[in-house]
């Protein structure tokens, strides 16, 4: 057996706001490193709400418009989390008070692409948490609970995209 380890290029296509998303990023990392592969990963941005406008919507609201009721809304939420137990990831869904406009994750993780490739695998997984775990409003410039500016101060906090 050799001791090089196989690296994988893959290309993951989601949006930030999708929990199913978030599951298979998490899934995808954790069985490449139980089976000792190396992943090379690139994402390409699609907005599952390209006509959400650029402040957001209250989640409550847009929610129970979308899904018909608050109560199917919190289902689906459950059924995420039910789904994704034993998964490395949370999901505080009482946290998130905005349905995001997502563009502006995409251009920051689009910028890391271009200009700071190595932190793109960890930046877009950040972003996933900041949403999903912390409830932020990854629509918004940072300072304000986003992540515009994070691409650009990412060297500075250590960040490695190596898996």
């Amino acid at each position: 057996m050799s001791d090089k380890s196989t690296t994988i290029s893959v290309q993951i296509t989601s949006d930030f706001i999708c929990p199913w998303c978030f599951v298979a990023e998490r899934r995808l990392v954790e069985t490449a490193k139980q089976l000792g592969l190396a992943l090379e990963v690139s994402y390409l941005p699609y907005e599952l709400n390209p006509h959400m406008p650029k402040e957001g919507l209250n989640r409550r609201e847009y929610r129970s418009r979308k899904f018909g009721s608050w109560a199917e809304s919190v289902l689906r939420d459950r059924q995420t989390v039910e789904s994704a137990q034993g998964d490395p990831l949370t999901f505080n869904y009482d946290a998130i008070q905005k349905t995001p406009n997502s563009r502006m994750a995409h251009r920051a993780v689009l910028y890391a692409q271009r200009h700071q490739a190595d932190l793109e695998a960890e930046l877009s997984d950040q972003i996933f948490e900041a949403y999903f775990t912390r409830g932020l409003d990854i629509g918004q410039p940072s300072g304000r609970g986003g992540p515009r500016g994070r691409a650009r101060r990412a060297p500075l906090t250590g960040l490695s995209a190596k898996r």
